[in-house]
């Protein structure tokens, strides 16, 4: 997957990552499907997060509410605007300087964010964001698949060990 992010960006260090997200319990999660194929940087090396209390209200709006990307180009400046800001202080530890997160959404539904980090300021930006177009109609279909994979293993799972335990099941 960075290798493919890399050569539409032309940037050779890019880092990407897929976050999870749960609709009922407004969380972002680090799923153990997607995590094997894509890092969460957003929940910062913990199983799950609160939505709200992670993104600032400009972040949660544009992703969770709108269902639109969410661009920085300068992480300093932006923790410099709102230094309680938990994700821009995350981020800035990490040496991120400018980041896209970008909402994979099918039927209406955000399934969860993809997320694009640069060690550079303004070389991730709302202008080139527009070049995720392309791709995400592919990631959201192979995230879709994997949810339904996963759906899948939890019935299969449920039927092999729980249903000889009473007979009308």
């Amino acid at each position: 997957m960075q290798s493919i992010f890399r050569s539409i960006y032309r940037i050779p260090d890019i880092k990407v990552g897929f976050t999870l997200y749960n609709q009922e319990e407004d969380q972002f999660t680090a799923s153990e499907p997607f995590s094997q194929y894509m890092t969460s940087f957003i929940v910062q090396g913990q199983s799950h997060k609160e939505a709200h209390t992670l993104l600032c209200s400009s972040s949660y709006n544009c992703l969770v509410k709108k269902k639109e990307y969410f661009a920085i180009s300068d992480v300093s400046e932006f923790v410099a605007s709102d230094p309680e800001n938990m994700l821009g202080n995350y981020f800035q530890q990490q040496g991120i300087k400018s980041f896209i997160l970008s909402p994979v959404v099918k039927n209406g539904q955000l399934l969860g964010v993809l997320e694009l980090l640069s060690l550079r300021t303004k070389e991730l930006n709302s202008i080139n964001a527009n070049k995720l177009e392309v791709v995400m109609p592919f990631l959201t279909d192979t995230m879709e698949r994997l949810l339904v994979e996963l759906q899948n293993e939890v019935q299969a799972v449920i039927q092999e060990k729980y249903t000889a335990i009473h007979s009308s099941v």
